[in-house]
């Protein structure tokens, strides 16, 4: 009966050690494991490091190529059209009210002015200014003969500026049937849908007030016109509609980052991928904000009135008109310019030519031949510098852009709105739950410090003795017994006090488990006490950031519809 008692016991001990094997195979497992998985995070970590190093020594080479790039774009550019700057030169000393005035009274030599005048068309002979400047010579000397004979010649490169330039010339002089004349032409061949780079300086003209009354009426009539069939589109699939796209790019350009002061607490539990996307989400937020302030801070120096030059019998600001059609850049040189403003754009991404590409293709191309009306307008009002506009012309386009400039706003406005978080995902101590933005701070606070606290305690409390303790237990008292009748001499005690020494260890791993118990619920409850002020203080950031979010979208849009309504042109 013994030996079958005896069989038994070996029989339980060896299910039992192989459970405890089992267990502690298990255990090992779980920990490496862990081990495992911190590893892959931190490879994790180092991998996105070197990619961000990468990618930072990427950027910088390519703003070092963009810089030099630009560097020798901008010397071709002028050694290539050195002659046409030197006749722009000679164009606006012409136009000058001192250089008119020496050569009307004869201060200069007859043939000293046709002489610089001729060796320049030569130096540039498909070049229309450059009979245009012959032209004003002569037109200056009384040669009215070689006038008219330059003036054709400088219809045939190109009749559009040449009309355009003969209407401003004249009404500066005071000639108004010459300058009204050349304006109707002018108008009369011109398409609202391809609008030539020359119109921005019938807007300088307009702005400006310095054409002649019958001029002024033409130029004014036609765009009346023409805004009342711009009136009448308004959608993407009008013929008037690449406005509201380009308009909507040039909004979400104007942004700043996200602020990271107030947040700190936020950024850390919320995962990164959420974090990057609310960040880059902001600029929907933040863009009207921006714009009105650009366009308060463009105009904030321009007088609300124009001064009537003609009423004061003063072309106060003719030569600018003038001047900035002089230096409207040819198509050829318009390359050089376009290819300048990519590298510009490339400086302004910080060497991201990805961002640069598509903002470039976002952004549209100030330098095209031909707009169609609302664009050329829309672009005009974002980048005047381009266009050539002076600054009462740049609050005129800015005036006739408005309306869609306002429609565009409220549509980023909204946008802000629709990209504003609704639900934020944060992590504190292992545990994931979400912040309902429509909700109290205080609601919210307290059930996610219950969500956490409940998640804690489930996966930090102490285990009890598990199936290995009691096997050793019942193995260590059964040993005496076993060696007492099995075993004789020193194997005998040996056997003993094996039994007795795993006794004593599973008594103790049974009869410490209260202790044990009691300083894991202490750790528990300053676990929970702290991810509990965590989690409040997320809540609250979380409650700040939706806030600023609301409060800047609101006040942007406010701000941007107060400064486009208070702009008078």
């Amino acid at each position: 009966m013994i030996s079958n008692v005896q069989t038994d016991l070996k029989a339980v001990r060896g299910r039992l050690v192989e459970v405890g094997e089992i267990h502690r195979k298990i255990g090992k497992l779980e920990e490496i494991s862990q081990r495992i998985t911190r590893l892959e995070n931190r490879i994790a970590g180092f991998d996105a490091t070197l990619t961000e190093i990468r990618d930072q020594q990427v950027r910088e080479s390519n703003l070092a190529r963009a810089r030099a790039e630009r560097a020798r774009l901008q010397q071709e550019l002028d050694t290539r059209f050195a002659g046409r700057m030197e006749i722009r030169g000679l164009a606006k000393s012409l136009i000058s009210d001192p250089g008119s005035a020496a050569i009307r009274q004869r201060v200069l030599e007859h043939r000293t002015v046709i002489g610089a005048a001729g060796s320049s068309a030569l130096k540039e002979i498909n070049y229309w200014l450059a009979h245009a400047v012959v032209a004003v010579a002569s037109q200056h000397l009384g040669h009215d003969h070689t006038t008219a004979k330059a003036w054709v010649l400088s219809f045939s490169k190109d009749k559009a500026k040449s009309d355009l330039f003969m209407s401003l010339f004249y009404s500066r002089l005071g000639e108004h049937a010459a300058a009204a004349s050349s304006m109707s032409t002018y108008l009369t061949n011109i398409d609202p849908r391809a609008l030539g780079r020359e119109f921005s300086h019938i807007i300088n003209a307009l702005a400006e007030g310095e054409l002649g009354d019958e001029a002024r009426s033409y130029a004014f009539t036609a765009l009346n016109r023409w805004g009342r069939t711009l009136s009448a589109g308004g959608g993407s699939t009008t013929a008037y509609g690449a406005q509201f796209d380009i308009c909507r790019n040039h909004l979400l350009l104007n942004n700043e980052p996200l602020p990271q002061d107030g947040f700190s607490v936020l950024r850390r539990h919320v995962p990164g991928e959420q974090w990057l996307e609310i960040a880059e989400n902001w600029r929907y937020a933040i863009a009207c904000e921006k714009t009105a302030a650009a366009f308060r801070e463009r105009f904030a120096e321009l007088a609300d009135d124009i001064t009537d030059g003609l009423g004061q019998g003063v072309h106060r600001h003719s030569q600018q008109a003038l001047g900035a059609l002089i230096d409207q850049p040819e198509p050829d040189e318009a390359e050089l310019l376009r290819a300048i403003r990519s590298k510009d754009l490339v400086e302004k991404c910080g060497g991201d030519m990805k961002r640069a590409t598509q903002l470039e293709s976002e952004l549209g191309d100030p330098y095209a031949e031909a707009n169609d009306l609302a664009t050329f307008l829309t672009q005009a009002a974002f980048e005047p510098e381009a266009f050539g506009l002076v600054p009462q012309a740049r609050r005129f386009a800015l005036v006739c852009a408005k309306d869609w400039i306002a429609r565009v706003g409220g549509s980023v406005a909204a946008e802000a709105r629709a990209h504003r978080p609704h639900r934020v995902t944060v992590e504190v101590n292992g545990w994931e739950g979400e912040i309902a933005a429509g909700a109290s701070a205080k609601e919210e606070s307290a059930r996610l410090t219950l969500e956490v606290r409940e998640h804690i305690a489930a996966t930090r409390k102490a285990q009890p003795p598990d199936s290995r303790t009691v096997a050793i237990a019942v193995g260590g008292a059964a040993l005496p017994f076993v060696g007492f009748f099995q075993a004789t001499g020193v194997v005998r005690l040996l056997v003993i006090i094996a039994g007795i020494a795993l006794v004593v260890y599973a008594g103790l791993e049974l009869f410490t488990y209260p202790r044990r118990l009691r300083r894991r619920d202490a750790e528990i409850l300053e676990e929970q006490r702290r991810a509990g002020i965590t989690v409040t203080a997320v809540v609250g950031e979380a409650s700040a950031l939706l806030r600023m979010w609301d409060e800047t979208e609101r006040a942007g849009h406010a701000e941007l519809t107060k400064v486009l309504d208070g702009l008078a042109p």
